[in-house]
């Protein structure tokens, strides 16, 4: 399993306007996780988008962390992520985080270090994924109305 994601195509490179708002952002999706109320899913939303913003900023502080440490960080946003609507970036933090535990195993177990520095570059890889994800969704929200986005959609 650890092979099949180390060695997945790279992921493409484009900016948010290439990509459907629908991929990044799913109001259905937040708005059921609040039990249809789209006041707290904003709310909510907005507080990831403070945790995004923040985890930019940290970004090389975060990269340089212990694997565990990175697990945490990444299990933690994947979890928000889950309630917020943001499809992509948790598919992206899920792909992260099941790398990030396989390979901590493989890393501590390796006798190999051509084979742990494959699991460092493709460690890194993921994380820049991730952190391609958040700038994603963080220029789809600074291009969007949200009062427009949040009111309650129709089903």
């Amino acid at each position: 399993m650890l092979k099949d994601i180390i060695f997945e195509s790279p992921p493409h490179k484009s900016d948010s306007t290439e990509r459907p708002s629908e991929l990044i952002f799913d109001i259905h999706h937040a708005i059921d996780k609040t039990a249809g109320n789209p006041k707290i899913a904003l709310r909510i939303f907005d507080l990831f988008l403070n945790e995004l913003n923040q985890a930019v900023k940290d970004k090389q502080k975060i990269m340089s962390e212990s694997t565990e440490t990175i697990i945490d960080y990444i299990h933690k946003l994947n979890g928000a992520a889950a309630m917020t609507g943001t499809s992509a970036l948790k598919k992206q933090l899920n792909q992260c985080e099941t790398l990030f535990k396989a390979s901590s195993c493989s890393l501590n177990n390796s006798n190999s270090d051509d084979q742990s520095d494959s699991t460092k570059k493709a460690l890194n890889k993921a994380l820049e994924a991730v952190y391609h994800e958040i700038i994603l969704v963080l220029d789809w929200h600074k291009n969007t109305n949200m009062d427009n986005v949040f009111k309650t959609p129709k089903v």
